[in-house]
């Protein structure tokens, strides 16, 4: 594999203190990278504007957005960047995801040995949970008709899955020029599901290389316990409980013809096991339930877009 064929883009929001060593571990694997910040504070904008290019690295490039333009926004300057400069694979990340060494040689060699001629847009890694010690469950085909959710375990070759989170993924950039770029008005949250589904929907296939890992998190997740049962929860605010209300909604709009089965589980998972937590788990019940109406709401109509309150 030759390095000088994949790009990072990595989009960063108020990060933390260990950003440059995450950005020179994440350099030793890649050609170049793109920090596309969202920070919406003028002041630290322009620290981390500072913090980065005091790393005297020509190959990282900084490019702040001045405001908090979304998660999709962002990835798509770095897909358009990643065009631009011809690159093949494009890695996307989070601020905070530490990759190990070798992981993009392995993901991007899946790729290469592609023995089946299959169209694959993505290559997603394993995850394991930072907070509660647990691999991901991924949303595989069971049957015809019959899905099921379940952590991949280390040992089998390259699986398909309906889905894969955005950080860490590797993305073949011709898929973009076939099926279009990350849906802006998302916002944030679903974005990645709608774009892989979107993939699924054209031909393309969305895999994950058991055999390499990484550690992360969506938001700060805790177990509640009761009883024998473990509940996995995150500390997602009420806005973000609009979001994924709401884009969830809109997918389901989009993809049940084309998915029904995902569509299905998903909107059981939405109508059942979210509305549990905000009842039994949330501080500020009233307010996480408000917003997860609105968010339905606009989800079914179609207003998308940054939140306006």
């Amino acid at each position: 594999m030759c390095i000088n064929e994949v790009m990072a883009v990595v989009v960063t929001y108020f990060p933390d203190e260990d950003l440059e060593k995450r950005l020179v571990v994440i350099l030793k694997q890649v050609a170049c990278i793109c920090v596309v910040d969202n920070t919406d504070d003028k002041k630290i904008a322009c620290q981390i504007r500072s913090r980065v290019e005091s790393l005297q690295k020509s190959e990282i490039h900084f490019v702040s957005n001045g405001n908090n333009l979304g998660i999709a926004q962002a990835l798509n300057v770095g897909v358009r960047m990643a065009e631009k400069w011809g690159k093949k694979y494009l890695l996307t990340l989070d601020q905070d995801t530490d990759i190990p060494d070798g992981f993009v040689k392995k993901l991007v060699s899946s790729f290469q040995v592609n023995n089946h001629g299959e169209r694959i847009g993505i290559i997603a890694p394993n995850y394991v949970d930072r907070y509660i010690k647990r691999r991901s469950f991924f949303m595989t085909r069971s049957g015809r008709w019959a899905i099921s959710r379940k952590p991949l375990r280390p040992g089998s070759g390259l699986q398909p899955v309906f889905f894969a989170i955005t950080s860490g993924s590797i993305y073949n950039t011709s898929i973009f020029k076939a099926v279009g770029k990350f849906r802006e008005d998302y916002f944030i949250d679903y974005v990645d599901v709608e774009f892989c589904l979107r993939l699924w929907k054209a031909g393309f296939r969305v895999m994950v290389n058991p055999n390499t890992a990484i550690s992360h998190s969506l938001g700060t997740s805790v177990v509640i316990k009761i009883g024998p049962i473990k509940i996995p929860t995150s500390n997602h605010s009420p806005i973000r409980r609009y979001y994924i209300t709401r884009n969830r909604v809109n997918m389901f709009l989009q993809y049940f013809s084309h998915f029904p089965q995902v569509v299905f589980y998903d909107m059981l998972q939405m109508l059942t096991l979210e509305v549990l937590k905000i009842i039994f788990f949330k501080e500020n019940r009233s307010e996480h339930f408000k917003l997860y109406c609105k968010g339905f709401v606009h989800g079914v109509i179609g207003r998308m877009g940054k939140f306006k309150n």
